[in-house]
């Protein structure tokens, strides 16, 4: 369930694909992790938290409200195989701010 009210005027459940730029952060982040391939002694303790970085920087952007109802019980995403090996038990969104996960 989301725990957050979605801003007015957003649907209550998109549909249909979206596109949109990467700020800066974002980039940043993804090219963090990257980087982490190159340092296998560091990738176990600083992927996860890259990780829950882009996590929160998708979220958070202007996708966040579709990403968010994807990924609850109501959205497409939710039963398939797929949404479990990217989104696993939902684990990856606990250290989230409420606002956001």
């Amino acid at each position: 369930m989301l725990r957050m009210a979605l801003p007015p005027g957003t649907p209550s459940a998109p549909i249909g694909k979206t596109l949109s730029d990467a700020d800066a952060g974002l980039l940043d982040a993804a090219l963090r992790l990257l980087r982490l391939l190159d340092d296998p002694a560091a990738l176990p303790v600083l992927g996860p938290l890259v990780e829950q970085e882009i996590l929160y920087r998708l979220l958070a952007g202007p996708a966040g409200a579709r990403m968010r109802h994807i990924t609850s019980s109501q959205g497409r995403a939710a039963p398939s195989p797929g949404f479990s090996r990217i989104f696993g038990n939902g684990s990856a969104l606990n250290g989230l701010p409420p606002k956001l996960a």
